[in-house]
């Protein structure tokens, strides 16, 4: 069994937004890779991933403290996402295309 990972998407820098879900948003600058195993040639699981700059750090450092997941819109993508520190995140589901 041959299993490789494949970049599929990268975002350098795009620019966008981070919204809770009680509606208050943090403008931002980000990174995203996303990545799919193949085995065998046989597409599998995707991943995705990247890093964060917050324009107003403040707004950033409230956004890592609560823990519910985010809503990435930018760089033409929606995602919802988990910010692990105050500079990256992890994509908690798929990421679609606007």
């Amino acid at each position: 069994m041959n299993t490789v990972t494949k970049v599929i998407r990268k975002i350098p820098w795009g620019q966008g937004v981070l919204m809770d879900q009680f509606g208050c948003t943090a403008e931002i600058r980000f990174n995203l890779t996303e990545t799919q195993d193949f085995v065998d040639e046989v597409p599998g699981v995707r991943r995705a991933f990247g890093t964060l700059k917050f324009d107003d750090t403040e707004k950033g450092r409230s956004m890592y403290q609560e823990l519910e997941n985010k809503t990435l819109i930018g760089g033409g993508i929606h995602a919802e996402v988990c910010v692990v520190t105050i500079e990256s995140f992890t994509v908690a589901g798929s990421v679609m295309k606007l």
